[in-house]
This record gives C-alpha cells, structure tokens and sequence, in this order.
C-alpha cells in the first residue's frame, strides 16, 4: 500500500487562514489522507464548492420578484417571492398591485403572467426593464388601469391588450415602442385613456383604438410623420367630447381637410413642434376644438378663408415664421372676431397693433 502524500501534513500548508482552529487542521488532514490528495489541492477543491454554491445562490434570487401590494394608495406590504401567485390570498377588493423585479427578471411577461388573481384595481409594472409582453398576458382579468411606463417594449402585438374590457386607461410612456398591430387595442370599449408618449412610433393607424372610449390620447414625442384620413375616427363611434389628443413633438409635416374626419368634439389639440407647414382651409370642418395648439412649426401662410380654419375658439400660432401679409389678415380677422388667436409680435411687418 502507497504511503499519503506527506504535503498533505497541516503543518506544511500555506493555504489555510493563520486563524484556523487545530481542529479545522486535523480534519483537513484527516480528508487528504482519505482521497490522497495535497492540502493545496484540497482547499482549492473547497474554494471551488463555495463558489458554485454562492453561484446557485445568486442563480435562485435571480428567479424571485419583489412585490409590493397596496391595499390603499398608501398601505403596502412588500416581499420577495418565486411567483406573482403567492399573494393571491392576501389580495381584497380594490387593491393596488406593484411589482418591482429584482435584478431584471421581468424581461419578458408571458402568457397567463397574471392568471387567477382576481380583484385587482390598478397594476403598476413601470421600471422593470421590460422588453416583450407575450399575448394574452393580461386576459381574463378585472382590473381598471396598467402602466408599463419606463420599461423596454418595442412592440404591441395583436391578443396583449385585446378584448380587454375592463381597462380604463393604458400607460406606456418612455418605452422603445416602434410597431403596433392593427388590432392591438381593438374592443376595449371602457378604454378612456392611453399615453404612448416618448416612444419611436414613425407612422398612426386610425384603426387602433376602434371600439373604445378613449377621451384622453397622448402620442406625444415619438417620429410620426404622417398622419392618415379620419386619424381619431374612434371618438364619433362612443359620441364623448375627446378632452385631449396630444401629438406635439413628432414630425407632422401637413395636417389635410379629413384628418379630422370623425371627430366631432374635441376640447384640447396639441400639434405643437412638429414640421407642419400646410394646414388645408377646412381643416376644422368636421370638429368643433376649444384649444388648438400649432406652436412652434413651419407655417408661413394660412389659407386664406380663416373664418374655417379660426373655427377653435382659441388657436396658437405662436414661434411660427407667419409672413407679414398673413400676420397682416390675422390682425385684421381679430378686430371682427372674439376668437382668440395667439401669435408673435412682428415687427418687421407695416402692421404694429397687436393683441
């Protein structure tokens, strides 16, 4: 029988903590001579064990969520879990669930993210670093407001949010949104209001919201170039006054006799900064506006019946390069109108009275 390798002795090792105890040394010893193996060799066989088991650690925190469940605007109770499931039974009547994830684990939410949690009032999922959400992520529950702002969501498909009935408003601002499927918000027919502001949208699809209720729309901030006939023909299907439609910030470059077409009512229109430099003479036909806000683009000249296109009960036309015989009309329609219309004093044109 071989003899142990004698480096296995305690007292030759220069691996161990000076504060070792003897008896850590003995065992150490004990276990070399048992395997035949050095000391060297063996503590590097432990420093190895500690690793994968603080990997395997780390590895089972990585699949938990930290949940926070609201049961008033200000009461909450937050926990670290395996699954969005196990707060079901602390769940009551108009709670407010929160989900925060811990170390990005959200990337993805996937079909039935949510199922059999009933009673849900508002779910906020803003800042997760959330990237996809698969179809039917949301379906068969009853709660009245989302918000998924601050995340990474490049795409709305088709079965996310549709035939939702329950949703009241959608909150997706700050995403890296480019497409959204045709049908993607269709049938939603107590949806009142939705933010898809600061994303990378380039075109609109008047579809979109069919079926809904929606009176508050923000499209805000993304890349919109053009926008279609009947743009927001939702609103004559559910009758309401639209309060607001904010598309300030893209980059509109023309806005056509119909692109209100369907929009009987309206209180507030944002179109300020975009690149609109031709607005049609009738362009307020279909829609009775009570603020029109075209701030800060590209418009030189209006048409020349601004009895149809002053038709909002205040319009601003300020931070536009207006040429001095249509700031001249401007002035001139004041004088006979009660509509306000707000603009920049020129003074390089004859005309010197301003408002």
């Amino acid at each position: 029988m071989s003899r142990p390798d004698t480096s296995c002795n305690y007292h030759n090792s220069d691996h161990l903590r000076p504060g070792s105890s003897n008896s850590t040394r003995k065992k150490i010893n004990e276990y070399c001579i048992k395997y035949k193996m050095n000391e060297k060799l063996f503590v590097d066989c432990v420093l190895i064990l500690v690793i994968l088991t603080f990997v395997k650690c780390e590895s089972k925190k990585n699949e938990t969520i930290k949940l926070c469940l609201y049961t008033s605007q200000t009461k909450k109770v937050c926990d670290v879990y395996e699954s969005v499931q196990v707060l079901k039974d602390q769940i009551v009547n108009g709670s407010y669930l929160y989900l925060e994830s811990v170390n990005d684990n959200l990337q993805t939410l996937p079909e039935n993210f949510l199922t059999n949690i009933d009673n849900i009032q508002e779910i906020w999922l803003a800042r997760n670093n959330i990237s996809a959400i698969s179809p039917g992520a949301f379906k068969n529950l009853s709660y009245t407001s989302i918000s998924l702002n601050e995340n990474r969501i490049k795409r709305i498909e088709s079965g996310v949010f549709t035939n939702l009935t329950e949703i009241f408003s959608i909150l997706l601002a700050r995403n890296l949104i480019e497409f959204i499927d045709k049908d993607a918000f269709s049938n939603m027919t107590n949806l009142r209001e939705i933010n898809l502001s600061h994303n990378r949208l380039k075109y609109w699809n008047s579809d979109w919201f069919s079926g809904s209720q929606l009176v508050h729309l923000d499209a805000s901030y993304n890349s919109i170039e053009k926008l279609p006939n009947a743009s927001f023909k939702f609103a004559q299907s559910h009758g309401k006054i639209v309060h607001k439609i904010s598309m300030k910030y893209n980059r509109i470059k023309m806005l056509s006799n119909d692109t209100f077409f369907n929009l009987p009512e309206a209180s507030y229109l944002y179109f300020s900064n975009n690149k609109i430099s031709k607005v049609d003479e009738d362009i307020m036909r279909y829609t009775n506006a009570t603020y029109f806000d075209l701030t800060g683009n590209l418009i030189e000249c209006l048409p020349k019946n601004l009895e149809h296109f002053l038709r909002a009960q205040c319009i601003s036309l300020k931070n536009n390069p207006l040429s001095c015989p249509c700031y001249e009309a401007i002035l001139n329609w004041q004088t006979k109108n009660s509509n306000c219309v707000y603009h920049n004093f020129n003074k390089y044109c004859p005309s010197s009275e301003i408002e």
